[in-house]
């Protein structure tokens, strides 16, 4: 990881400067991340530009590409998954003013902004919300084989249909 002087920074400072970081962060850093990865092993590569608009806001340009190790849920087993973007994010200083319904921003707080944060909260909402294989024969065949033989319904009777009642009556 590049050193923690350049992870938190004030960003104000940073879009005067037209600064632009690029930064590698280990998976294993990501407390959040790590409920949902199978493995921990990799990075994140992201670059963050700053800047400022028309009207003197002020813009983060922020490029991320991390490969996560999720869980199928079809198969149980692993499954790779790429996640890339682009994402423009307007900064608001929370002593001043409030953060746009339409607009997607991130309030800073005097401590300034902390990088692997944003990097984070960007994979989270990346993440796919039913992981899996792209398609049916990469799944795992042993558990393919299992979930074919268990197709949900019971090997002894089929159980009644609570409403098969309601056919009876007549209108």
């Amino acid at each position: 990881m590049s050193g923690d002087r350049v992870l938190r920074l004030d960003p104000f400072k940073a879009a005067d400067q037209r600064r632009c970081l690029e930064l590698s962060v280990p998976l294993s850093s990501f407390k959040r991340l790590q409920s949902v990865l199978l493995e921990s092993e990799g990075e994140v590569s992201c670059k963050f530009v700053f800047s400022k608009g028309e009207r003197n806001e002020i813009w983060i340009q922020f490029e991320y590409r991390a490969r996560l190790t999720l869980r199928c849920e079809r198969c149980l087993g692993k499954v790779a998954q790429l996640l890339e973007d682009t994402v423009r994010l307007r900064l608001v200083d929370s002593a001043v003013e409030l953060a746009r319904d339409d607009e997607e921003s991130i309030e800073v707080g005097e401590r300034g902004l902390y990088l692997p944060d944003v990097i984070e909260d960007e994979l989270l909402l990346a993440l796919p919300l039913i992981p899996k294989h792209g398609q049916y024969g990469q799944c795992d065949p042993e558990s393919v084989r299992w979930l074919k033989t268990t197709d949900g319904s019971s090997t002894d009777e089929q159980a009644e249909n609570p409403f098969a009642i309601l056919r009876k009556l007549k209108y």
